[in-house]
């Protein structure tokens, strides 16, 4: 019975809101334990139920937030596109998406106003975006902390992320179906004959990124009974890359029984690099924008930035119109 009061709480504290019984935020977990006469841990265990059906926005240690009802914002006709990386308009992808997204608001009569900051200092300063008199905002390549992203859900600012978010976020985001198409080049390169096949990747600003790649991976290499956890490779930094996949390569091939092919996403420079004096020397398996030029190596997996501006633009017009989360993958594909 002691598993479910959490659920029963859960319910209750439904139904409080719904009568308008609380107002901006909910007790915090103590007060609500003591309340209802449990341990913290179900208090937590009811609120987080709340949290994964967004009923309430959790809001650091400071408890939940409450979300206000719906409400276009003043229409102010500018939406800011920021990016952690120098934002250049000029040239090949991924200028292309801030490109496709600009061409988006023109369309819809909106103004982009572009910004960026190279070490992410304006992208944890809160006072900041609360104070934009615009009409919301497009993060391309970026993160945020979870304490803006509440604010910015319970102002219901739209907020859409041209890259994966964490589930806590509660935010929308559009990116590319990463872990299906490692799945699906795993197989490719399985039918081809590959039993040793491993994945190189860089790092990425989100530690649960690693996650679903390695799930991928395993699940995968396991199905067909080729799992080796040694040939999972996944960098610690973006400062000594050259030298990170140095190591890793130099680990692999050092393997009793080496890798034949490598899914090196976009390391397929610094790892050709690596393998220059290994006499036999496994297939690269890139991922490249459709839009760039070949580089004669096959097979890689293709994306289209393109693609992903036009469902960014898409998920961000839909959220503005309706406040809801909206959260979409663009897929890849593999080119042979």
């Amino acid at each position: 019975m002691a598993d479910f009061k959490y659920l029963e709480i859960a319910k209750a504290l439904e139904e409080s809101i719904g009568r308008g019984d609380y107002q901006e935020r909910l007790p915090g977990v103590r007060l609500l334990a003591s309340a209802f006469g449990v341990n913290p841990r179900t208090a937590r265990r009811a609120l987080e139920v709340l949290v994964n059906r967004g009923t309430v926005l959790p809001d650091g240690n400071r408890g939940c937030l409450l979300p206000k009802p719906h409400q276009p914002r003043r229409q102010t006709g500018n939406v800011i596109i920021y990016s952690n990386h120098p934002v250049e308009l000029e040239g090949q992808s991924p200028r292309s998406l801030l490109n496709c997204l600009a061409d988006g608001m023109e369309a819809y009569d909106l103004k982009p106003v572009f910004m960026s900051a190279a070490r992410e200092q304006l992208a944890d300063d809160m006072e900041f975006w609360l104070s934009c008199k615009v009409d919301g905002f497009i993060f391309v390549f970026s993160s945020f902390r979870q304490e803006i992203a509440s604010q910015m859900a319970l102002r219901r600012i739209p907020v859409v992320a041209a890259n994966r978010m964490e589930e806590s976020l509660k935010i929308s985001w559009v990116d590319f179906d990463h872990e299906k198409a490692v799945e699906e080049m795993l197989e490719f390169m399985i039918r081809a004959g590959h039993r040793r096949i491993a994945l190189l990747n860089q790092l990425h600003p989100y530690a649960f990124v690693r996650g679903h790649f390695e799930q991928a991976y395993r699940k995968t290499m396991q199905r067909h009974r080729l799992y080796d956890p040694q040939l999972f490779c996944f960098l610690e930094t973006r400062e000594r890359q050259t030298e990170e996949v140095n190591a890793h390569i130099e680990r692999i091939m050092a393997l009793p029984n080496p890798p034949t092919a490598i899914l090196c996403g976009q390391l397929e420079r610094d790892a050709a690099e690596a393998l220059r004096d290994y006499p036999v020397r496994p297939i690269l398996v890139p991922t490249c924008d459709v839009n760039r030029p070949d580089t004669g190596t096959r097979p890689r997996l293709a994306y289209s930035y393109l693609e992903l501006g036009d469902k960014v633009f898409d998920v961000f017009r839909r959220v503005r119109e309706t406040g809801a989360v909206i959260q979409e993958m663009v897929p890849m594909r593999i080119e042979i």
